[in-house]
């Protein structure tokens, strides 16, 4: 009897059985790859977009995005996930195997599980993931303002890379590194290993994580406040409300400063160059003009952390020792070689500069009133000269407007309240103005017009002894004024 050889074995029920499994777990794998990828070209257009390419970039190392699963995965939902990416194209296999053995490991996890969503359920992250992929900034922000904790700092980040000229995303940031709560964190990290049986992280790494974590946040503030003069003013103001406390202040100034140092030393380093300059030829306007700009934009970038140190009580190291070269170098020029205007443009930029150092304020109140005094003296006696030689015109002036119009009436009047104004007890203004009007009277015959002078000084809080010699004046005059009738 032959065999029928075409004829089927019966086939063995557990081998069937174990096929099917097989065969129904890659049913399964491919719908999942088939449903990725048709959630993958949905986005491939957003993710063009440079918010999307900001978004991504943020978490672009986090595991739990790459693999596309929650912080509470298990080591079988990350080798599934690994499982079924590892058969789509154009999935980068190293990104992908360097993810699944971070999340696989109970150390190196830790980071990650920082860098996500913590205490955020896997509904939200699903959507976080989503409005990442897809450059959905207003997506994140909604997502931002539910979730609370290190969740929010992270999304805020994400946010922040997207919109870093947004004040009011660097404003909540600033704001929410001061309320994060790290215990919370570790309890809702420790809730999310617990249900991925995953083993509880030991306490040493804990500490060690979290203090590079908010040092990396503290990074990206810091970056994006140096960046623009709006950022800027967000950490001053953060700094004048919370005043000098807080790790998370601290972190973020100490990044800050870091940030800044480079460019801080190249503006210094072409002030220490204009200073040498002036000192070896001091008659060159542009070179000052240069110092005091560019003191104007170190004293931008360095504002934060003066009112840091004004909120200790303490002065800006390095703002104090510019302040004393360029003091210096004032004094040189205005003592040594006569030049009084430059020399209080410089006064007056290191006083805008320098308002917020409390240790050189004394040395500014002393220095700018003697400065301005002597500037203004030199101007008004030239001011005055000119008028005694066109006494006519001024006499004219006088008739048309009174003491209070006329181009040449308003530039002694602003020159005379600048001088008075710096040097409050000197009686050189009241003096200089007052020879014009005895020069109307004697030259001009018009005692009038230099009543009208006198009369408008006493207008003023004069010192004595001037106060009285005016109004001697104001009196002879009346009595000429009376025998001219």
């Amino acid at each position: 009897m032959f065999w029928n050889r075409i004829a089927k074995k019966p086939a063995s029920p557990e081998i069937d059985e174990a096929e099917q499994q097989r065969a129904a777990q890659a049913s399964q794998r491919l719908g999942r790859l088939v449903s990725r990828q048709r959630d993958e070209s949905a986005q491939s257009e957003a993710a063009q977009t440079p918010d999307a390419a900001a978004l991504a970039a943020t978490f672009a190392d986090c595991g739990f995005l790459i693999l596309g699963v929650p912080i509470a995965a298990s080591a079988a939902d990350i080798r599934r996930a690994f499982d079924d990416l590892s058969f789509d194209e154009d999935a980068d296999g190293d990104a992908l195997s360097q993810a699944q053995a971070a999340l696989l490991s109970p150390r190196d996890r830790l980071g990650h599980e920082l860098a996500w969503l913590p205490g955020c359920d896997a509904a939200t992250q699903s959507r976080a993931c989503g409005a990442i992929r897809q450059g959905d900034c207003d997506a994140i922000d909604a997502l931002r303002f539910a979730a609370s904790g290190l969740a929010r700092l992270n999304l805020a980040c994400a946010l922040l890379a997207a919109r870093p000229r947004d004040p009011a995303v660097l404003v909540g940031m600033l704001t929410d590194m001061g309320r994060w709560d790290t215990e919370a964190t570790v309890e809702a990290i420790a809730a999310s290993r617990a249900a991925a049986g995953m083993r509880a992280a030991e306490a040493d790494h804990i500490d060690v994580a979290i203090h590079e974590r908010r040092a990396a946040i503290a990074t990206r503030i810091a970056e994006a406040a140096a960046a623009t003069r709006e950022g800027r003013q967000a950490l001053t103001r953060t700094i004048e409300t919370s005043g000098a406390s807080g790790l998370a202040l601290e972190a973020v100034v100490a990044a800050y400063a870091r940030t800044i140092d480079p460019q801080v030393q190249g503006l210094q380093a072409r002030m220490n160059d204009g200073v040498a300059s002036l000192r070896t030829n001091p008659r060159q306007p542009a070179v000052l003009t240069s110092i005091v700009t560019t003191l104007d934009l170190w004293s931008q970038l360095r504002l934060p952390l003066q009112k840091l140190e004004a909120a200790r009580g303490l002065d800006d190291p390095a703002s104090a020792t510019l302040f004393e070269g360029l003091r210096d170098l004032g004094i040189e020029l205005a003592n040594q070689h006569g030049i009084q205007t430059e020399t209080l443009r410089l006064m007056r930029a290191l006083k805008q500069a320098f308002i917020h150092v409390p240790g050189v304020q004394p040395m500014i109140a002393k220095d700018l009133p003697t400065v301005i005094g002597n500037v203004c003296s030199a101007q008004m006696e030239k001011l005055v000269e000119e008028t005694v030689a066109n006494l006519a015109k001024f006499a004219a002036e006088l008739r048309d407007h009174g003491f209070g119009g006329g181009p040449r009436i308003i530039r002694l009047i602003d020159c005379f309240v600048d001088f008075h104004e710096a040097q409050p007890t000197y009686e050189a203004p009241f003096l200089m103005i007052r020879h014009l009007a005895i020069e109307l009277n004697n030259k001009c015959s018009a005692p009038a017009l230099g009543l009208l002078v006198i009369e408008w000084l006493l207008d003023h809080r004069v010192p004595e002894p001037a106060n009285s010699r005016l109004v001697q004046d104001m009196c002879q005059l009346q009595r000429n004024i009376n025998q001219s009738r």
